[in-house]
């Protein structure tokens, strides 16, 4: 049996603008919040066609204008272009994006989408033991005693990222700070990677004006406060950028 979603039809609804629509479905507030973190203005997954279409009636009854679509139809994001770091740059009617010897022209008005996104997770824990084991270390492995290693708690830190699509949706580019060289940038480089981010994306943005922009993107480059925007995951993130291309497709 196919799965059937029920999404906001609005591509400018922020990621929790059904959250006190779900907050009495899905048993309250923070279970739809962590719904809507995973599946970003959806109201519904893998819903039966009867069942989707209740909740899209009683949504729209609520102001939330909303679409019916099969899971099977939320596009398959291509690969994105691989190789570390890629670097962006700016051209008059374009950009040149070189990332493992191959350098790629892309024209502004080819992009057809620009997603942002941002997510909080766990850095991996880091050890304190040397990589190479030292003299008391081999000592207490031949006495047959235990060897602890003294590793730092887990922090989670937050994780930017964007997605731009082109060329009817075939060419993506994954854009993550940590994997960009801003060299491009020239003169408006910064010694901040978040600021140099924040300034490939207004220009790319203001430069691409026909492209699809999501609301976490408007906010980032607006200087608002980011919480509400924020999604669970890289997958997350994804989700979103599938969901936008889906609403674009049926403008």
């Amino acid at each position: 049996m196919t799965g059937y979603t029920v999404l906001l039809k609005d591509t400018r609804q922020p990621p929790l603008a059904p959250l006190a629509f779900l907050s009495g479905r899905l048993g309250g507030r923070s279970e739809a919040e962590d719904f809507l973190r995973h599946n970003p203005a959806f109201l519904g997954r893998n819903l039966t066609l009867e069942a989707a279409q209740a909740l899209a009636g009683s949504a729209a009854q609520e102001g939330l204008d909303n679409i019916i679509a099969a899971e099977a139809d939320l596009p398959v994001l291509p690969p994105p272009l691989t190789g570390s770091p890629i670097k962006i740059t700016p051209a008059d009617n374009g950009f040149y994006a070189d990332a493992s010897g191959a350098r790629n022209f892309v024209p502004y008005e080819s992009v057809t989408l620009i997603a942002a996104g941002a997510f909080d997770a766990k850095l991996p824990p880091v050890t304190l033991q040397p990589l190479k084991e030292d003299v008391l270390e081999g000592i207490k492995k031949l006495a047959g005693m235990d060897v602890t290693r003294q590793t730092l708690p887990a922090v989670r830190e937050t994780f930017f990222r964007a997605d731009l699509l082109a060329e009817q949706g075939e060419l993506r580019f994954l854009l993550e700070p940590e994997n960009l060289d801003f060299s491009g940038l020239g003169r408006a480089r910064e010694p901040s990677s978040f600021i140099n981010f924040r300034t490939l994306l207004d220009l790319l943005s203001r430069s691409a004006f026909k492209a699809v922009k999501n609301p976490f993107l408007e906010a980032f480059l607006g200087g608002k406060p980011l919480a509400p925007f924020k999604l669970a995951s890289a997958r997350a993130c994804e989700t979103e950028t599938a969901r936008l291309l889906l609403l674009s497709k049926h403008a």
